[in-house]
């Protein structure tokens, strides 16, 4: 049976740390990015399946930066997951300032987009 990879986004979050678990149970290989170190990526760096990446995907720096550690690795990913996303702003909407919008817009949406974009040349594709 040919390996089967997966890419986390956003692996530290609690969802994503779990579904990282459990595909990597099921014998996957599993590379996931994270913003900052929790006690989720803690647990997470002990497991030989696993391959951190610091990432922030609101930054296409970051994300270019995370797509050549995928292509150096020769990881060809046959699945993928994004975790990433925020509640914010929680508020009426005219008692927000437009970017916090704008910002909660390309964190759980475009940038994850960007993301999925760059890394699409290094899927698997048999």
């Amino acid at each position: 049976m040919e390996q089967r990879n997966l890419i986390v986004l956003g692996i530290n979050a609690d969802i994503g740390s779990q579904i990282a678990e459990r595909y990597i149970n099921e014998g996957f290989k599993v590379v996931g990015t994270y913003r900052t170190k929790n006690n989720n990526l803690e647990r997470l760096e002990a497991r030989e399946s696993i391959k951190l990446f610091q990432c922030d995907i609101t930054k296409i720096e970051s994300v270019k930066a995370f797509s050549t550690f995928i292509s150096t690795l020769g990881f060809r990913w046959t699945n993928f997951f994004s975790s990433i996303g925020s509640t914010e702003p929680i508020r009426r909407f005219f008692q927000c300032d437009i970017n916090d919008w704008t910002d909660s817009l390309h964190l759980n949406f475009t940038s994850q987009l960007v993301a999925l974009h760059e890394l699409f040349p290094y899927r698997n594709q048999t």
